[in-house]
This record gives structure tokens, sequence and C-alpha cells, in this order.
């Protein structure tokens, strides 16, 4: 920044401005968006549906619906676990490619992710009046897919941004 020639304002202006740019000219960039904010906005209805589920179905005390949480924790973890298999499945794609990396080499993990929050969805909604672990399982494969989608997603959309010829973005001095 000391040696720029550029004002501040200029600077946070240009800032401001490039998430807009790729979301308006990058439809790939903004399919992913979409894809991760439906994603966390059904993260965040399963804080309204756990009381409801366990609470009202079950009976369960405040304390034990917070403990129902743990499922989604769990299938978290899971999937965090798997972080050394999109590693070689990426080393895999890129020595297959000659050595040269593409930034889509990084959405394995969200190809299997999307079509695994789907199943833990359908899961905890087709268990949720059975047993109560039943409904805890689903929202577990629900936890997994959705580590493995964000985590696909933006370690694609650091990669892509770092492309030459992606908008310019590479390019530090724009």
């Amino acid at each position: 920044m000391e040696k720029s020639t550029k004002s501040i304002p200029r600077t946070i202006a240009l800032s401001l401005m490039r998430p807009f740019q790729l979301l308006i000219f990058e439809s790939m960039c903004l399919l992913l968006s979409l894809l991760s904010a439906v994603v966390l906005g059904v993260i965040y209805l399963f804080f309204g549906a756990f009381p409801l589920v366990f609470g009202n179905t079950y009976g369960f005390n405040l304390w034990q619906v917070g403990l129902s949480f743990l499922g989604i924790f769990v299938g978290m973890l899971l999937g965090a676990a798997t972080n050394p298999v999109w590693h070689s499945v990426h080393r895999r794609l890129v020595k297959r490619n000659h050595g040269v990396p593409e930034p889509e080499f990084r959405l394995a993990s969200s190809i299997l992710g999307a079509v695994i929050v789907p199943i833990g969805l359908f899961w905890f909604a087709w268990t949720s009046l059975s047993h109560w672990i039943l409904p805890i399982i689903g929202s577990g494969i629900f936890g997994c897919g959705t580590l493995l989608v964000f985590n696909g997603i933006f370690t694609f959309l650091g990669t892509w941004r770092m492309c030459p010829g992606r908008l310019g973005f590479a390019r530090q001095d724009a």
C-alpha cells in the first residue's frame, strides 16, 4: 500500500467493487455462492427444527435439544476427516492433466457433498417421528455433506481467483 500511487478511497472503492464484478460477470462464482447460501440457510433452519422435533415430539429438555446438535458436529468432523482423500484426488487430477492444476479440480468434495446434503435432509425428515437417534444420524449425514460442499467451494474460489485471465483479479496492481 505504501508503494501504491492510488488514493485510499480509490483502493477501498476497487476492493468493494470486485465482489460485485465477480457475481455479475462470472456465472460460476454466482452459482457456487447461491449453493453455499442455500446450504447455509438450511443449517439455520435446523436451529428452528431441532426444538420442534426433539422438544415437542420426543419431550427433550432444553439441554437435551442442545445435545442433539452433536449429530451435525460429528458429521462435520467426519467430513473434515476426509480431507486427505480430497487432496489425493486433487493430486491425481493434476497429474492426469500433465501437472497443470485447474481450480475445478478442487470441486470434487462439493460434488459428493451436493449429493449427501439432500440425503441427510431426507433422512432427518423421514425419520423424525420414529426413534430419536435416527434424525440425529440424518443430521450427521447432512453435516458431513455441508462441510464437503463448503470445503470444495471455498478452496475452488480461493484458487480460482488466482488464475490469470479471470477479470484481471490475479494482478495486484489493478
